[in-house]
């Protein structure tokens, strides 16, 4: 059982069996590259979570694209703002609505960002 007191091996084993673990651990843990990388690989959306240092962290977003398409919404301004790390991200989307949802609020925030 993981608690907001768990240790960092204990989080790592608990999220690595399923990322939800991370909602109810401490915030320096939620924000520990590699508690979140591990986190988003099974729950994409735990990106949500981190702090904006990892959602500016290419591997950690890729990552957790990978698992879930819509956490790219989560990603730092700064990497939204990369063309060529957005449409990196973007090949990793399996749903074709979801890329298509997802290509054309990137063009509109790129525009607005210029």
């Amino acid at each position: 059982m993981i608690y907001e007191r768990s240790t960092k091996d204990q989080v790592l084993e608990a999220v690595m069996q399923g990322g939800w673990a991370l909602v109810i651990v401490n915030k320096e843990l939620r924000n520990d590259r590699e508690v979140m990388l591990a986190a988003v690989k099974q729950e994409g959306w735990l990106l949500r979570d981190a702090s904006e240092e990892l959602r500016n962290n290419r591997e950690v977003v890729l990552e957790a694209v990978k698992k879930d398409g819509w956490a790219l919404a989560y990603a730092s301004d700064e990497l939204l703002a990369d063309r060529d790390f957005v449409v990196k991200a973007v090949k990793y989307f399996s749903d074709d609505s979801l890329y298509n949802i997802i290509t054309d609020w990137i063009q509109e925030f790129l525009l607005n960002k210029n």
